[in-house]
């Protein structure tokens, strides 16, 4: 069978922003933006699909470490330069499979940490920077992914469909998709963990948050931009340095009816 986007194995979280619709009623064009799992994970079959997609430029969104210790396959495209540095807050957290099995008040610990991280991540971000600075340059087809293509990733595409102009709704429909990939993942998780405290509500969210995201989680991230923010004008200006008539570019470019 040929490989395409509907065959990708779930747990890859490929996916492309085409087709999404923004509060003026047009859609994200397709072919332009794409997310996904690292591509390390990828079988020659599944990244000779992705090499079709004529993709130009790469965001690994995954630390500097993780980059020399299993690089992204060469798919013709030109990876974007920044420095790896995990967002802030990231440094604090334990993200080892200890550190995701947690219980009791260390369990509440971990979960709290987790929100502020996800909370600042669209701010000061070097690698949202390269990102946007690539957008600007309209150097696509982009794909940007991190490991499993969820969290960091998950808040990439977050912060690109703000700045298109979508409503929280269709955001948070993109951002737990996730969940949809990677329900079989999620469920080996679980499975797994054999859920050793399962009245311990923390132990159990973060067992599922191995292979999936939380709402709660997203939500907050949201809740801060509108906090920081009033508009995506005023993001871009303060996180990127764009113009009024960048953005409306921007979106004339990326979007249509």
């Amino acid at each position: 069978m040929e490989t395409s986007e509907k065959t990708l194995r779930g747990d890859l979280n490929f996916r492309e922003l085409g087709g999404i619709r923004v509060k003026d009623g047009r859609t994200v064009r397709h072919g332009l933006l794409y997310r996904s799992g690292g591509l390390h994970l990828f079988t020659d079959e599944e990244l000779e699909y992705v090499r079709s997609l004529g993709i130009v430029s790469i965001l690994d969104l995954r630390a500097w470490y993780d980059w020399k210790k299993k690089p992204d396959p060469d798919i013709g495209a030109v990876h974007l330069e920044y420095d790896g540095k995990t967002a802030k807050g990231g440094e604090k957290i334990d993200f080892s499979a200890r550190g995701f099995s947690k219980h009791g008040k260390e369990a509440q610990e971990q979960l709290k940490a987790l929100s502020d991280y996800y909370r600042n991540m669209p701010f000061e971000n070097s690698g949202y920077q390269a990102m946007m600075k690539a957008l600007l340059k309209r150097e696509v087809p982009l794909l940007f992914h991190c490991t499993t293509g969820k969290d960091r990733t998950g808040i990439a595409a977050m912060v690109i469909l703000y700045v298109l102009g979508a409503d929280d709704r269709e955001i948070m429909e993109d951002y737990l998709l996730s969940n949809t990939f990677r329900a079989e993942a999620i469920s080996s998780f679980m499975a797994a963990e054999n859920l050793k405290y399962p009245q311990d509500e923390g132990y159990c969210t973060l067992t599922m948050m191995r292979g999936g995201v939380m709402k709660e989680m997203g939500e907050a991230a949201l809740r801060e931009l509108h906090r920081r923010y009033d508009s995506p004008l005023s993001y871009v200006r303060g996180e990127y340095g764009w113009k009024e008539e960048e953005l409306d570019s921007f979106r004339n470019d990326f979007l249509e009816f």
